[in-house]
Parts: C-alpha cells; structure tokens; sequence
C-alpha cells in the first residue's frame, strides 16, 4: 500500500482539495500540520522548492499544489472519463491558475499574509481577476447535465472550484452574487457524503 504524506499549514486554502480527494476516495494518508511559527525554522529547507504543500509519496517528495492535485486525481479516479475530459480539467485547472495570480495581491492582503492598502489592492484585482474565471464556469454549469464542471462524474477540478469558491464567500460575501450557479455547484460538492463526512471531522481553520 502506498504511503501518503501531506505537509502544508493549519489552512485549507491549496490543500484542501486534495485532502477532498483523499477524504471522497477513502485513502489513508497523514496530514501534517506545520504550525507556521516553526515554518522557517523547522520545515522550509526540508521541503522541495522551499514550499509547500507537498506531498510524499512512499518517501518521495512531490511539490506544487496542481502537480499533486493531478498527481491524485491521476491515482484515484478524478481525472475524467476520457483524454478529451482529463484535457479540459487541465485546461481549468490552468485557467484557474491565471486567475489566482491576478487575484492574489487582493486576497493575500486581505487575510494578512501580506501589506499593502486592501482597498486599492481590490480595485485593481478585484473585477479584472473574477472576470478571467467566473463567466466561463457559469457557461460551463448552465451547460451541464450533470452539475459537475466536466463530464458525468466529480473530478478534481469540482474540489478546487468548490473550495475557492467557499473561502470567498467567507472572506468577500457577495463578490460572486452574480454566479448563482457557482454556489449551487459548491453545495452540490460539500453535500456528496464523503465529502459530508469529512468537513464535519476536519481540523476548524480559515480558508
């Protein structure tokens, strides 16, 4: 059996999907927890890239969140049907990826993690950053007949989605009023019973 560890921070945030994945496959794997007072002192040299999350595999380490989300998804079933679907997760995954940079100065600033003025930070970031993502999963949803993002079944890319899109409407309620179908996709992931089970169980921490 191959032994998984995941490292990242008392956070949600990157992770989490992953630890969705984990949770909705039913596979063991030990989720650590570095507390982020001991993260340069203990841990940063330790991880590859300085960074995390990573994830170990059988004592190897693996970096960088979308290579360990597909990483997983890969191993355990989230990766579509077929190579045209496994195509289009990458593809939002990448769109995503494009999004949070432009949407990053915002929300990093927002929750601490960095300085700055948060007003001016959300006018410029702010309309300009949902307007990379949002319109195109509200066609995507409204094109569904599934509810899910791509094909008939879940797939990585409906875990990251639903787990952005619930930090947002924690930390910017009504940044999305706009995208009624990104909600109701959200619960539609937060209420399959793994998925259920495991937000009731895991650690309380901010997105």
């Amino acid at each position: 059996m191959v032994h998984y560890k995941l490292y990242y921070f008392p956070s949600r945030s990157v992770a989490e999907p992953i630890r969705q994945m984990f949770a909705y496959a039913g596979v063991e794997y030990e989720d650590v927890r570095i507390p982020k007072e001991e993260w340069l002192t203990v841990w940063k040299n330790k991880m590859s890239f300085d960074q995390v999350p990573v994830l170990e595999v059988d004592g190897k380490q693996l970096p960088q969140s979308l290579a360990i989300g597909r990483f997983v998804a890969k191993q355990h079933g989230f990766y579509g049907k077929t190579p045209f679907e496994a195509a289009w997760i990458d593809a939002l995954a990448d769109q995503f990826k494009d999004y949070w940079v432009a949407l990053a100065p915002w929300f990093y600033v927002h929750m601490g993690y960095a300085q700055g003025d948060e007003e001016a930070a959300r006018e410029k970031c702010a309309g300009p950053a949902r307007d990379m993502l949002f319109p195109h999963l509200k066609k995507l949803l409204s094109e569904s007949k599934s509810g899910f993002l791509v094909g008939d079944q879940v797939s990585w890319i409906d875990f990251m989605i639903q787990e952005h899109v619930t930090v947002l409407e924690e930390e910017f309620p009504g940044y999305l009023k706009d995208y009624p179908e990104v909600f109701e996709h959200a619960a539609k992931i937060r209420a399959l019973p793994p998925i259920k089970a495991w937000i009731e169980r895991r650690p309380v921490s901010r997105g």
